[in-house]
């Protein structure tokens, strides 16, 4: 680990934000740093040029969520993402140095950086937008925290919107529980959840998503997601938590919308017949949700499709919750509904105090139900 200076400081990340704005400037990460309080003044009353690199590595982000930067506000660059971007840059030269002795030196110098400076959770959009920036170019290397120090992880979890595009690879801290459930940011509008960590962290995801921008990106984001355990786990998790919070039905509602139309198919039952509609995780969930035994392996599958079921649960509680599937999202087709109502069943706690299932009512069914008399 190298010590620097105010000067070397500045030129280190001066190069490493140039290039991870794809702009040259040179090779990134080449040696970790270490700096006193002197150097790392910096990071508090940085140079113009270090600022210019950060709003390119910040345009090139934004642009990468689909958004020109320049029709956006401009945004404030805080101190918190200069010292995420220091943070970032060691954990990446740290990575290519020995291991015996860098992964020490990494680590200590994360935790005096993290002392000084407390780094604590990013509360407003701009301040997100910055730190996820930089967090964008860690490795997306499953398992959870594979390569990333604990520190590093508070880190993450520091930046929600971070944590919304690793989904399928990290599982935040907020969303974790010895149980293995979710721990929602409120039990519901105007609740409170058992944990303030989560709770804030909760209310800031929220906040984010009330912009357009960033609401239009995650759905595309999760909606693409691979079907893996973890991605499925973590997406529903996070839209569950979406769900209680409040003020979310149409988002979720638009996801879910979409999933059906854009991740179903459809293929002929036999040759001639009729045409049907499937969904590949769903058919992957099936037999897991189905698979027969009492033994403890018997028992890990099925929580494995449980898992992979989380991604629906926020769905099926809207429609228990409204008494029916809501006629306006016309993409929610019946048979997608019915093989989730199917599947909930075989879940291993669907029984007493879980959600339970009347008829469903579908916008072109309303007329034949009035006159039978069939309500839902």
């Amino acid at each position: 680990m190298m010590q620097a200076d105010r000067g070397m400081l500045e030129t280190v990340l001066f190069r490493f934000l140039k290039h991870r704005a794809g702009s040259g400037g040179g090779d990134g990460a080449d040696l970790p740093l270490t700096a006193d309080a002197a150097a790392l003044e910096a990071l508090t009353t940085p140079s113009a040029p270090v600022m210019d690199a950060f709003r390119h590595c910040l345009d090139d982000f934004l642009t990468s969520m689909g958004e020109n930067p320049a029709g956006r506000d401009p945004v404030t660059v805080t101190s918190a993402a200069l010292i995420t971007a220091l943070l970032v840059y060691n954990h990446l030269a740290a990575s290519s140095c020995r291991p015996d002795s860098a992964r020490f030196l990494k680590e200590t110098e994360e935790r005096r950086l993290l002392t000084e400076f407390s780094l604590s959770l990013a509360a407003d959009t701009d301040d997100n937008l910055c730190r996820a920036a930089v967090l964008a170019v860690l490795p997306r290397c499953p398992p959870d925290d594979a390569g990333l120090s604990p520190v590093m992880g508070r880190v993450l979890d520091a930046c929600p919107l971070a944590c919304l595009d690793r989904l399928d690879v990290y599982t935040p801290g907020p969303l974790r529980s010895p149980d293995d459930t979710p721990r929602p940011a409120d039990s519901g509008p105007g609740g409170s959840g058992e944990n303030p960590q989560s709770r804030d962290w909760g209310r800031t995801v929220a906040g984010l998503l009330r912009d357009p921008l960033l609401a239009r990106w995650a759905r595309h984001r999760w909606l693409y997601l691979p079907d893996t355990r973890r991605a499925c786990r973590n997406r529903g998790r996070v839209l569950e938590l979406l769900r209680r919070h409040g003020g979310f039905r149409e988002f979720l509602l638009e996801f879910y919308e979409a999933y059906d139309h854009f991740r179903g198919r459809s293929r002929q039952a036999w040759r001639g017949g009729p045409r049907i509609r499937e969904w590949p995780l769903l058919d992957r969930i099936e037999p897991l949700l189905r698979f027969p035994g009492d033994s403890d392996f018997s028992w890990r599958v099925v929580a494995g499709g449980k898992e992979y079921f989380e991604s629906f649960l926020p769905l099926l509680a809207i429609i228990r919750q409204e008494g029916a599937v809501p006629p306006e999202y016309r993409r929610l087709s019946p048979e997608f509904y019915h093989r989730l109502r199917f599947l909930h069943h075989y879940l291993p706690d669907a029984g007493a105090g879980s959600l339970k299932f009347g008829p469903a009512r579908f916008a072109d069914q309303d007329a034949d139900q009035d006159e039978t008399g069939d309500k839902p």
